[in-house]
């Protein structure tokens, strides 16, 4: 959504002669005698000067969350940060302007169970998961939100795979690594046209969504070769995707043993009956889903979780003013974005496109309103 609504802000920004000082950091919130926020301390990138600005109607604070500091999230017994693999557009989110209203008094959402994220984060064969994380676009796999045979090292399949991103994801705390391999045949284009995957998840581009105008060669695709240049190439060449012309070998390449890989071939041969069937007797994944491996050569990947943001912050009250333990509000501070908290309990609801945007959004405003 922020390549759609990005561009907007800034327009509206400039036409109103907004004054944007992205060079800057802030550091401190101000307080008078009664504890009213007042303003802010920000420090300057080029010369680490700093600069007091003063807020007559009050401070919004939106810094992205903590999906960068590693620290904070031991701190607040983050449940989901071993599971991590990638944090790609939070890496540099540090956790600041919850830091600055917990200083100020503001009280933080004791809810630290999850986060928005993806499951399309690519493993290297060493099978790293958790810190350091990876933070580079060319890190991730876009296509693995799609419904494919998942096995894990053992070989074995454990869930159905048509899940809800961190559904999907939560699913691997209890395997072996935290992670999963992906397995696939060379009908991907057919199937993925089958999985009709949408929102976030579309690789299949479909006249009418803007994601298919937004983001071009990068997600979705108009055509099987493209799909495969635009993913499977670049995946083949950097090593993360494996190719092969039967399941053992395939399940070799990925780092199994000769056991794991017997076992791998024995779950495809057990979906594929199920395939045949059109009914999954095993997890009941819908049958729209499932897909034969059966056309070599075969590939597979092994992915992990993509954190995108993490969901609390510091608790609001419904003006989004931050409130301190006694649910008291602290004037002059609004709390949105990824620094709010309340909002979202244990998981993202994935099943809608956009909520996280659209919170931000909405909220954003309703909290401008408030402090004008």
């Amino acid at each position: 959504g922020s390549q759609i609504s990005n561009p907007v802000w800034v327009e509206y920004a400039d036409e109103y002669d907004v004054n944007k000082l992205f060079e800057h950091t802030a550091k401190q919130l101000l307080q008078d005698a009664d504890g009213r926020v007042t303003g802010v301390i920000i420090q300057r990138n080029s010369d680490s000067a700093y600069i007091q600005v003063n807020a007559a109607k009050g401070v919004i604070v939106s810094t992205g969350g903590y999906g960068g500091n590693t620290e904070m999230m031991d701190a607040l017994h983050y449940r989901d940060k071993n599971v991590i693999c990638n944090n790609l557009g939070c890496a540099f989110a540090a956790g600041d302007g919850i830091k600055m209203a917990m200083w100020a008094g503001a009280a933080i959402d004791r809810n630290h169970a999850g986060g928005c994220a993806f499951d399309r984060a690519a493993i290297n064969l060493d099978h790293h998961v958790g810190e350091p994380y990876d933070s580079a676009l060319s890190d991730i796999w876009w296509p693995g939100s799609q419904p494919w045979l998942n096995v894990n090292v053992r070989g074995e399949r454990f869930a159905n795979e048509d899940l809800p991103y961190d559904f999907h994801i939560n699913s691997w705390l209890r395997q072996p690594g935290r992670f999963c391999y992906q397995i696939f045949d060379s009908n991907y284009w057919s199937d993925v046209n089958a999985f009709h995957s949408t929102i976030c998840s579309r690789v299949v581009a479909v006249p009418g969504a803007r994601n298919s105008e937004v983001l071009p060669n990068v997600f979705p695709c108009k055509s099987g070769e493209e799909f495969y240049n635009v993913y499977m190439a670049p995946a083949l060449e950097s090593g993360k995707l494996k190719q092969a012309d039967t399941i053992e070998d395939l399940a070799r390449q990925l780092g199994m043993d000769e056991d794991a890989a017997a076992r791998c071939a024995a779950e495809v041969a057990r979906y594929n009956e199920l395939c045949d069937k059109g009914t999954d007797d095993d997890f009941g994944k819908q049958s729209k889903d499932m897909t034969p491996i059966s056309q070599a050569p075969f590939y597979g990947i092994a992915i992990g979780s993509w954190l995108l943001a993490t969901m609390n912050g510091v608790r609001v009250n419904l003006n989004l003013q931050a409130v301190d333990e006694n649910d008291n509000p602290i004037e002059g501070l609004y709390m949105v974005g990824n620094d709010m908290g309340g909002f979202f309990n244990n998981s993202y609801p994935q099943m809608y496109g956009g909520t996280m945007q659209g919170k931000t959004t909405c909220f954003a405003r309703l909290a401008a309103l408030h402090a004008v």
